[in-house]
């Protein structure tokens, strides 16, 4: 887009060069210092100059809620169902609202307004199309998922298509 190698191998446009603030979570039991490391070492070499902040879960809330000082971010979002996600993904935007990424996509809001009419499970290809709207576009990046330890006593797990356990 226009980004030219420059002085110190920081790429710029019209003298201005391609530095972003990235924030990630280090709060107790998250891997993401190593990472963030990682991503670092591959962005520098792209010629991304790169400010990165670790934050504990309460203050990358008060970033992408509050003062918004961030490019990049390994922000985790877990929610039971789709429709729950759909305000963090659609709608007014900080401090109005809670669309952190300040996402507009057409098609993801199209999706989620006919979902949200369907009863029961009726509406759960609309909302896999809704989700694959936000990926195809890259509004968001689904990279990781953590590992949550589940246990049960005289029940059986069965794994969906999409790698979701019912009981």
């Amino acid at each position: 887009d226009g980004w030219q190698p420059g002085p110190g191998g920081v790429r710029q446009k019209n003298g201005k060069p391609l530095a972003l603030t990235f924030i990630y979570a280090t709060s107790e039991g998250t891997p993401a210092a190593d990472a963030a490391q990682l991503a670092l070492s591959q962005w520098t070499k792209l010629g991304v100059k790169v400010h990165m902040q670790g934050l504990t879960d309460t203050q990358i809330s008060s970033v992408i809620f509050g003062t918004g000082n961030w490019d990049i971010g390994w922000v985790a979002l877990t929610t039971a169902l789709p429709s729950q996600a759909a305000p963090f993904f659609s709608g007014p935007v900080p401090s109005a609202g809670t669309n952190y990424e300040h996402i507009v996509n057409p098609t993801y809001n199209k999706l989620t307004a006919q979902a949200t009419v369907k009863p029961g499970s009726s509406g759960c290809p609309l909302w896999n199309q809704a989700e694959e709207a936000l990926i195809r576009r890259v509004d968001v990046v689904p990279f990781a998922a953590q590992t949550q330890p589940t246990w049960a006593k005289n029940a059986t797990f069965v794994i969906d298509e999409i790698g979701r356990a019912h009981v």
